[in-house]
């Protein structure tokens, strides 16, 4: 498998392609198993496929490097011994993997191709396909991240101190499908309410995170992080109860209704 044997296949050539290779080749792809688990494994139809899966608990790479393998075989017969090669590596093609499956590929590539070669491994890749789901179209992007405060707690194990916040934060942007509009939402997730009321650290048993809507303005200003001017543009704005003070202006969400409402 070369480099530049890159090709892009449309939707609508999906089936008649795999049924094509399916006649010279086994397929691996990803397949939903007993508790709807996904792994890697050989399919008989393009039908089998899970095409839009979260994780894998078992990535694709054991079909380039697998666990066992015949390397050589022998056969001994009066004290000679005939020494024969395997068989050559099997055509195969691996479809519906992800660019970080790809990458991760390229990189055993280098690292069994030179500078001493893998003659087992360079042989199995050779004989492959590899398929790439590329997300060109992609409709989503999240980012997030810790707030610290000066009473975080400190988590202290062999001389290394940890600390411990009680608030994290979530910028969500997005392509709505409902208008076809970009929108940037972002939330303060929290246990503060709850750490404050403890009287000791010990026997933390606290409740889910508390959600609510903030602004960017206010989270800018609450974590010194510095949120670009098109994320700004696309924020969805929302009513705020009355703020007390300076504090930021919070919306607490608790209905998956609520996380992503207009107003």
């Amino acid at each position: 498998m070369s480099r530049e044997a890159a090709l892009i296949l449309r939707k609508s050539d999906v089936q008649p392609f795999f049924a094509s290779l399916a006649q010279e080749m086994r397929i691996i792809a990803p397949r939903r198993y007993f508790g709807g688990d996904v792994m890697f494994g050989e399919v008989q139809s393009p039908k089998e496929i899970a095409w839009y899966y979260g994780h894998d608990l078992y990535p694709p790479k054991r079909f380039l490097l697998p666990h066992y393998e015949d390397m050589f075989r022998y056969e001994s017969n009066g004290g000679k011994v005939k020494i024969e090669n395997a068989a050559e590596a099997p055509k195969q093609a691996i479809v519906g993997i992800r660019s970080c499956d790809v990458k991760a590929i390229r990189f055993q590539e280098k690292f069994y191709g030179q500078p001493i070669m893998d003659d087992y491994y360079m042989s199995r890749l050779e004989n492959t396909i590899l398929d790439s789901e590329n997300p060109h179209k992609l409709r989503i992007s999240l980012m997030g991240g810790p707030v610290f405060g000066p009473k975080d707690r400190k988590f202290v194990q062999n001389d290394e101190e940890t600390m411990l916040p009680d608030e994290y934060w979530k910028v969500i942007a997005f392509r709505d499908d409902t208008d076809n509009q970009e929108k940037v939402f972002a939330f303060l997730l929290t246990q503060k309410h709850l750490v404050e009321a403890l009287a000791a650290a010990e026997g933390l048993d606290l409740e889910p995170w508390l959600w609510a809507r903030i602004t960017l303005q206010d989270l800018q200003a609450k974590t010194g992080i510095r949120f670009d001017a098109a994320l700004r543009q696309r924020e969805v704005p929302f009513v705020a109860p009355q703020v007390a003070g300076d504090g930021p202006s919070l919306k607490i969400v608790t209905r998956p209704d609520e996380y992503f409402a207009s107003r």
